[in-house]
């Protein structure tokens, strides 16, 4: 089910609004713009539901097949989704509660955060003097250095040994459990404004001098222990990363600042009642088999408002839907518990004034809402057709095996000769110039952009999966590329392979049952559109072929070289 719900109201506001990049809509419903591809049955395929297609599925990278892309495989496509959504309408799949519980929660996600933009818009952009002023403040820029370690016994251990006067660095170097690439030598975390550290850290650093080593501090992550190597003071403009951070932190307080005021707005608009008194009475940190069945049973009303309200027993559902082991023995669970009534008071009065407001019902929103229905009601009318018994027995499982056996081999080894980068970008191009019909060896030798020739990372004996690659793309003088290795990109030539071997039955039975109730599903698939395509009346228009090219190229970013 679509519940954005789940990620809380807060990480909601601060992703979607607070941190927004450049708007983007799901496009323009005044345009005229979409042309007509494809009739079928007399319904019309426009460029619009091309441009849905392709943004559904990753860009290939270059160097990638791309022959799924080509004109009349992409026409093929659209037509074939527009069969399987009229065989689901037919059959009223759109009228299924789980069909049409999705679709309303998009609608009221999407008109909620509408609402959100449009409030905070000002805010987000104001550039007044509360900004300059935070840009002139002097702010303590620490030097933080950490030891990380997955259980609290194993921090406590390192804590006697610094205690022993075993250096903090050595110890970082030696122990610490952090493998991120930001760690640098002795566990140093390197340099930041003291309140610009995550919120566990900030809070301790803020009662430590430089040289003292904290308490063990938990985090998903683990148990860190801090001390501080070093501080200065610093004002904004000294430092642009600084300035920036200041600047985005002064507008997220500005924002919900102003989506607080907002949402109390709404309350008193609506006369919304809570029950801070029962409230403070529900005891969801107790493991009590009584106390838990008084919390799922009670009728007594929390919270109150003119379309709705929540009983103990609602807002209990509604704390294992968040909490999904709930807050039994949680020292915090007073505070979980108000936090989780709070948001979803919060979220329940954005989604009605945003419903009120039209937000939730605008012409963008409804053509993203009518994809995402179409969407759903393909995967629905597919796993209708999928829904199929597979029991083969072992004749035919022997039988498939003999038929297929190249396609279970071990995985080829081969070795390569390759070239690392220090940005995709100067990878990509190395990659089009071999692409172009450049020498490996002299492109390797003569680009300056190569950061490393023959890294030690890819030497010796490979599998495909190491490099993301396919069985059947391994084969003397291929390329491959670029591929990430962290904060590298590798391009290659491969130099040499070993044949892969037969695998026996035993050891790849999963494998061939896999491919068989893969192709079964392929056939069951093609023959349910097969018949979907004889009783339709399908017209491909006069220049749907070139029109489809055009858009795919521009959303591919180069020509797809086809005839």
């Amino acid at each position: 089910m679509f519940r954005p719900r789940c990620f809380g109201i807060a990480t909601v506001l601060l992703a979607t609004i607070v941190l927004v990049g450049p708007e983007v809509t799901f496009g323009d419903a005044g345009s005229n713009s979409a042309q007509p591809l494809a009739t079928v049955n007399g319904e019309t395929i426009t460029t619009l539901d091309l441009d849905v297609l392709l943004a559904s599925q990753p860009r290939p990278k270059p160097g990638e097949d791309v022959a799924s892309l080509s004109p009349d495989g992409v026409l093929r496509r659209l037509v074939e989704n527009r069969l399987i959504e009229q065989e689901g309408y037919r059959i009223e799949v759109d009228k299924r509660p789980e069909v049409r519980n999705q679709v309303w929660d998009l609608r009221r996600h999407k008109g909620m955060m509408a609402l959100l933009d449009s409030v905070s818009r000002q805010e987000r952009h104001a550039e007044d003097e509360q900004l300059q002023n935070a840009l002139a403040e002097t702010a303590i820029i620490l030097r933080v250095s950490q030891i990380l370690r997955k259980d609290e016994a194993s921090a406590l251990a390192m804590l006697d040994s610094l205690k022993a006067g075993i250096p903090f660095a050595e110890l970082a170097d030696k122990y610490s459990q952090d493998t991120t690439s930001v760690i640098q030598a002795g566990g140093d975390l390197g340099w930041a404004r003291q309140d610009l550290f995550i919120p566990a850290f900030s809070e301790v650093l803020q009662t430590m001098s430089p040289g003292q080593v904290s308490p063990p501090i938990e985090t998903e992550r683990g148990w860190h222990i801090l001390t501080i190597t070093d501080w200065r003071s610093e004002t904004a403009g000294q430092n642009e990363a600084m300035e920036l951070a200041i600047l985005e932190k002064a507008k997220e307080s500005r924002v919900m600042g102003s989506i607080e005021q907002y949402v109390q707005s709404l309350m008193d608009k609506y006369d919304v009642k809570i029950d801070s008194t029962l409230l403070t009475t529900l005891d969801y940190g107790s493991d009590d088999a009584a106390v838990n069945q008084a919390l799922q049973t009670s009728d007594a009303l929390l919270v109150t408002m003119p379309w709705r309200s929540m009983t103990v027993r609602d807002f209990t559902m509604e704390i294992r839907f968040q909490h999904f082991h709930g807050l039994a023995n949680k020292p915090d669970a007073a505070q979980l518990r108000d936090e989780s009534l709070h948001e979803w008071v919060t979220e329940l009065l954005l989604r009605h004034e945003a419903s009120e407001l039209g937000f939730d019902s605008t012409p963008a929103l409804d053509l993203e809402a009518e994809a995402f229905e179409r969407r759903l009601i393909r995967e629905t009318v597919l796993g209708m057709v999928l829904d199929f018994k597979f029991a083969p027995t072992e004749d035919e499982v022997g039988a498939y095996y003999e038929e297929h056996l190249d396609a279970f081999r071990s995985a080829p080894e081969f070795r390569v000769d390759s070239v690392i980068f220090k940005t995709e970008s100067a990878a990509q191009t190395f990659r089009q110039m071999l692409s172009d019909g450049a020498t490996f060896n002299w492109l390797a030798t003569n680009t300056p952009a190569v950061a490393e020739r023959k890294p030690e990372s890819l030497s010796g004996w490979m599998q495909p999966s190491y490099l993301d690659m396919k069985a059947s793309q391994v084969q003397r003088g291929a390329f491959f590329g670029p591929h990430e290795m962290g904060e590298f990109w590798a391009v290659g030539e491969i130099i040499d392979v070993k044949e892969s071997k037969p695998m026996q039955l035993n050891d790849c039975r999963n494998l061939v049952l896999q491919a068989m109730r893969q192709e079964q599903m392929q056939t069951a698939v093609q023959r349910a559109i097969q018949q979907l395509r004889d009783d339709a009346d399908i017209e491909i228009l006069d220049g749907a072929r070139q029109l489809t090219a055009a858009r795919t190229e521009a959303w591919l970013g180069r020509p797809l070289d086809m005839p």
